[in-house]
């Protein structure tokens, strides 16, 4: 197991049904006794969905190879929550007492104020190990905060968050946000690949692993604002390879996946009202089109847009390019010199204000048909069944929100899957599938 992954319980899901039963177990011996001491039906409620909340988490953590869940107590850090303080520590204490759990004192560096590390026991893993990796309906919590806002630290030198702004526009925000999370947690999402990849997705590397409980969002912004930024971000689609989102299925069934081309590039020109250079990420160094090369220049110009300063590429970057770090921002502005004078800005924060317009508004109208749709960033996922209707809302969303018409295309993988077992796929999937014949 590798040691560095860690996941916060609020991270994880809030309630699988498949352990109501357990939490019910846990109680009923105590039940008519708390009644007789004048515990409310109301509080033994809250204890349940605790218990509920606890034991789902670190089914979530087994899931991904993890024996623990972070567990920050004390009042400030359950402000807003589902289940308050008094709660959590009511259904942790009755695990423990039952050798489910064992509580420590979680390790340093995770900046919060009286962190616990909650493991599980064997006991609780050999349930865990009889249950499997599936999929089950989920019961979404609506105290999560979904609207995050971020500011730079002078004395950290790195992003903090600061509270979120009590405004209709706040508001309005996470209703929305909330919304599409409710609708996107009723669909099966997985990827249709061999057991070896998916442990090594599950694996990681270093703090980097896939979550596959991860299928909900928050809206990120910067600088302290809502206009800055927005985009939306969580779901694990977001955080494969990108040459594995082509095999992804929902509720079973094959995918496509369709992006607008360049957008913030696209956004900046037409907020200037001049032309756009034919590929604005073609700098003339590339003549055989090698796809790394293309992506470091991507990157290297949105990023340029980003920043509020000189931004500079990595010297193993700069190596691939064969080029210095004064030669390649020279080909930029003179690709770009056009909009030489915005690169260092920081205008691109306010661009990507201007997609993530753009994507709540697609993820909104397909979701209220029942269409899935998985959002990354200026890229969309859905059934290859409604491929058309996607790419007509992209296109229309595109043209409500800037007044352009975009240019969209397919994103295609090269990557070819050696035959293997797919057992964890069809194990995820058994649940639904048995649910979606009783339905039927």
């Amino acid at each position: 197991m590798n040691q560095v992954k860690r996941i916060f319980a609020k991270d994880c899901n809030s309630h699988n049904f498949i352990f109501d039963d357990f939490a019910e177990s846990i109680l009923i011996g105590s039940y008519d006794s708390l009644l007789r001491e004048g515990v409310s039906e109301a509080v033994i409620a809250r204890w349940r969905g605790a218990l509920i909340w606890l034991v789902s988490s670190l089914y979530d953590a087994h899931c991904h190879d993890l024996k623990s869940v972070i567990l920050p107590l004390g009042k400030k850090n359950f402000s807003g929550a589902k289940f308050g303080e008094q709660a959590t520590k009511t259904a942790l204490g009755l695990l423990e007492k039952d050798a489910w759990v064992i509580k420590k004192t979680a390790k340093a560096g995770l900046r919060v104020d009286l962190a616990s590390e909650i493991y599980t026991t064997t006991k609780l893993r050999k349930l865990f190990k009889r249950t499997g990796f599936v999929w089950t309906h989920r019961e979404y919590d609506k105290t999560k905060e979904v609207v995050i806002v971020r500011e730079k630290d002078d004395f950290l030198l790195g992003r903090v968050t600061v509270p979120t702004p009590n405004n209709n526009t706040a508001r309005n925000m996470r209703k929305h946000t909330h919304e599409i999370n409710i609708k996107t947690s009723e669909f099966a999402i997985f990827p249709y690949l061999p057991d070896p990849i998916i442990k090594q997705l599950i694996n990681g590397t270093d703090k980097k692993f896939c979550n596959f409980s991860n299928v909900t969002y928050r809206r990120i912004f910067a600088k302290g604002r809502l206009d800055k930024g927005g985009r939306f971000y969580g779901g694990w689609w977001q955080q494969i390879p990108s040459g594995y989102r082509s095999f992804i299925r929902i509720d079973g069934e094959p995918t496509v996946e369709l992006d607008f081309g360049a957008t913030v590039v696209t956004l900046l020109y037409s907020m200037r009202k001049v032309p756009l250079p034919p590929d604005p990420y073609d700098l003339g160094i590339n003549p055989k089109g090698d796809p790394q090369i293309r992506d470091i220049i991507k990157m290297f110009i949105i990023a340029w847009l980003y920043s509020s300063r000189q931004y500079g590429l990595a010297k193993d970057e700069l190596a691939i390019l064969g080029l210095s770090q004064k030669e390649l921002r020279n080909l930029v502005k003179e690709k770009h010199h056009l909009i030489k004078d915005d690169f260092g800005t920081g205008v691109g924060l306010g661009l990507m204000f201007t997609e993530s317009k753009i994507a709540r508004r697609i993820l909104m109208k397909m979701l209220v048909k029942n269409i899935p749709v998985l959002g990354i960033h200026d890229g969309f996922i859905t059934q290859a069944k409604h491929r058309d209707f996607l790419c007509k809302t992209m296109m229309d969303s595109f043209k409500f929100v800037t007044g352009i018409n975009p240019v969209i295309k397919p994103v295609t993988s090269n990557v070819r899957l050696r035959k293997g077992s797919y057992k964890m796929y069809d194990h995820y999937h058994s649940i639904f599938h048995s649910m979606s014949r009783r339905s039927a």
